[in-house]
């Protein structure tokens, strides 16, 4: 059985009154890939920002995130730039803001090889050279001389897996990593991050609305609404057999084969209103103003129940056994 890498217990980010991420609970195994999904609103982000110390003025998490055995939580900054790189890291999703326009994409790799351990068989030119191969960047030697805004949005999107993987860290927390690449290159993109992961046997937090990457990439699915987990647990159950509400009503609303087959006649269900804006969140379950089984009972918080490797945050669960 895996150990654990990353323990979270009671986890919220917050600015004053107002909180992005409520009191969260899971884990991530060694070897895990853990997916995130949800819309946008529901602190995914946050909550993979916050992981790496790298929230905005202003906000703080609270609770315990432990990364093998270290809480990062109340971590210095000193310390947390010692361990950005080595041993967790972060693929962002907007590869233009993330990249410096200015340098070249040569010295941008060279800066995040500041922790990389190279063996002396192997120069550092050389160790460059075999990441570019390894993101599948055609030409990689004229690629290093590039600045950014002369490479593709898939090449710098790649170039920003590679920034992350770099010095082989243990947990890569990847933030909607195909959202500034087109259909036809996401697959191409997903399948360097996942290589790339797998090569380094790291662990890896996928942040996405993309059910479908989710369930072709991922062991294990975590469902936020309003800053809470929702529902969480193997992909196979959740996605197969959702409990929640909210779950149900996300996979319903994504095209389907079944929906392609029929023609794409009947319109897709939608999810009525719009998620609650974080400085007003309603009190209980925040997904009550959207369900259509809310009741008297949803005015207060529902506890997450136990159903079979899965949890579930709802009052209403059809069936609380598998």
């Amino acid at each position: 059985m895996s150990k654990d890498l990353l323990t979270v217990k009671n986890y919220s980010v917050s600015s004053g009154s107002i909180s992005a991420v409520r009191q969260v609970d899971f884990k991530v195994s060694e070897n895990e890939k853990l997916g995130i999904v949800g819309e946008s609103g529901a602190g995914k982000s946050m909550l993979g920002l916050s992981l790496m110390g790298l929230l905005p003025f202003g906000w703080e998490s609270t609770g315990s995130a432990e990364l093998a055995g270290r809480e990062l939580v109340s971590m210095s900054e000193k310390d947390l730039v010692g361990i950005r790189g080595r041993d967790i890291s972060m693929v962002f999703q907007d590869s233009l803001s993330a990249l410096n326009p200015m340098k070249k994409i040569g010295k941008q790799l060279e800066f995040a090889f500041k922790h990389a351990e190279v063996s002396r068989s192997e120069s550092f030119d050389e160790y460059i050279l075999t990441l570019m191969h390894s993101l599948k960047i055609d030409d990689p030697e004229l690629s290093l001389q590039k600045y950014p805004h002369q490479l593709s949005g898939g090449q710098r999107q790649r170039i920003l897996i590679g920034m992350a993987v770099a010095c082989n860290p243990r947990l890569i927390v990847a933030d909607e990593p195909t959202t500034s690449v087109d259909s036809v290159i996401q697959r191409d993109v997903l399948d360097v991050l996942i290589s790339n992961v797998s090569r380094l046997g790291a662990s890896l937090v996928l942040i996405t609305h993309d059910l479908a990457v989710v369930s072709n990439y991922c062991e294990k699915i975590i469902v936020m609404y309003a800053g809470k987990i929702v529902e969480s647990g193997p992909v196979v159950s959740v996605m197969g057999n959702p409990k929640h509400p909210y779950t149900k009503a996300l996979i319903g609303s994504h095209i389907s084969l079944k929906h392609i087959k029929s023609g794409m006649s009947k319109r897709l269900p939608v999810i009525p209103g719009m998620m609650p804006a974080i400085q007003a969140i309603p009190t209980g379950c925040a997904f009550k103003t959207r369900c259509g089984s809310a009741t008297a009972a949803c005015e207060v918080q529902p506890p997450n129940f136990l159903v079979g490797e899965r949890t579930v945050s709802c009052w209403h669960i059809e069936d609380q056994s598998e």
